[in-house]
This record gives structure tokens, C-alpha cells and sequence, in this order.
């Protein structure tokens, strides 16, 4: 399958909006953290926190990323960021207005492998990424569609 764009294109896609939201990165691992630590400390406002958390990062990802930046070479990241934004409204709802999500850690099989997959995402993938060459700014960091939904 031909792409409508090339992976130079792509990875310049990462530099403009890295360099455009920096520092923003790091408050983002900052926050990831933060809901990391709410994972093992359940309560009522933990849930709340990580649902407005997750909400916002799939609409930033929808309108910023996709929208704004990508859509400058792909013109198929208006129907990306449209999903990502129904997704996040969708956290929103859920999460805060119907209540319907939990977010817990307890010993099992499915929390294990969720562990196993934020620390994929936050440590590893970006390690892997700048090991096989794509350095930042050129690569996708945290907040990005590619590390948050692996």
C-alpha cells in the first residue's frame, strides 16, 4: 500500500510539533506518572482524575496532532482526529458523567499485561525509537497516537 506521503514528510511532521508544544512532553509524562501512582492509590477521585486524563489526551491527540499537524500531509487525519475527539468525548462521558469507568490495580492476568503496556509505552518505545534512528524531535513522543494506544 502506497502512503500519500513519505516518511521524511512523517517525521517532519514530529519535529513541527514537537518543537511547537515543548515543554509540554514532559508535564505529559509528568501527568502519566501521576495517573500511574492513582492506578495503586484507588478512590473515587483517582477514577475521575484518569478519566479527564485519557480524555484529554485523545482529544489533544484528535485536534492538535492529527488536525493541526498531520493533516498538513494527510489529509485522511480530519477523519483520525475526528475518532480521536469522539473517543475523547466518549472518556469524558463515561468516566465522569455516567460514572462507568474504574481504574484500579489489582493482581490480575489483564492488569499485569496494562502495566506491562504503560511501561512499553513510556520507557521502551521511545527507547527502541531513537535506537533505530528516529531521534528527537523527529520521533513520536508521549501524547502522540503512536505510544499511548500500544
Amino acid at each position: 500500500m502506497d502512503l500519500p506521503f513519505s516518511l521524511a514528510d512523517f517525521l517532519n511532521v514530529f519535529k513541527n510539533y514537537n518543537q511547537s508544544i515543548f515543554p509540554l512532553q514532559i508535564v505529559f509524562y509528568l501527568i502519566a506518572f501521576l495517573c500511574i501512582y492513582l492506578l495503586f492509590t484507588w478512590n473515587k477521585s483517582a477514577t475521575r482524575l484518569i478519566s479527564i486524563t485519557l480524555a484529554f489526551f485523545w482529544l489533544w491527540m484528535g485536534i492538535v496532532y492529527h488536525i493541526i499537524f498531520f493533516s498538513e500531509i494527510n489529509t485522511a487525519a480530519y477523519i483520525f482526529g475526528g475518532l480521536f475527539i469522539l473517543q475523547g468525548i466518549m472518556f469524558a462521558g463515561y468516566g465522569l458523567i455516567r460514572k462507568k469507568l474504574s481504574f484500579e490495580y489489582t493482581k490480575s492476568t489483564a492488569n499485569i499485561a496494562g502495566i506491562i503496556l504503560i511501561a512499553y509505552a513510556l520507557i521502551v518505545y521511545p527507547v527502541l525509537g531513537h535506537n533505530l534512528g528516529h531521534a528527537y524531535p523527529y520521533s513520536p513522543t508521549f501524547g502522540l497516537p503512536c505510544p499511548p494506544t500500544k
